[in-house]
């Protein structure tokens, strides 16, 4: 099991993104979670998203048109 590690970004507009942190390639064989904690009209709320073992893949990229890149994308 690997550490919890935190990151706060404050305020963000609609349609933005922010780098929280690069997965090294090492763990690309493990499960990847992150949850996603955030505020709606004062309410609080969560999104887990769980990347499994191999699924960061450039055989699995897709293009992602926010960051106008190629990568790995949840729906």
């Amino acid at each position: 099991m690997t550490s919890t590690l935190r990151h706060f970004i404050g305020d963000m507009s609609p349609l933005s993104f922010s780098l929280i942190e690069p997965i090294q390639h090492k763990v690309f064989g493990l499960n990847n979670e992150f949850w996603l904690s955030f505020y709606i009209n004062g309410e609080i709320f969560d999104k887990k998203y769980i990347f499994l073992p191999e699924s960061i893949n450039p055989s699995y990229f897709t293009h992602i048109p926010l960051l106008e890149k190629r990568g790995v994308m949840i729906r």
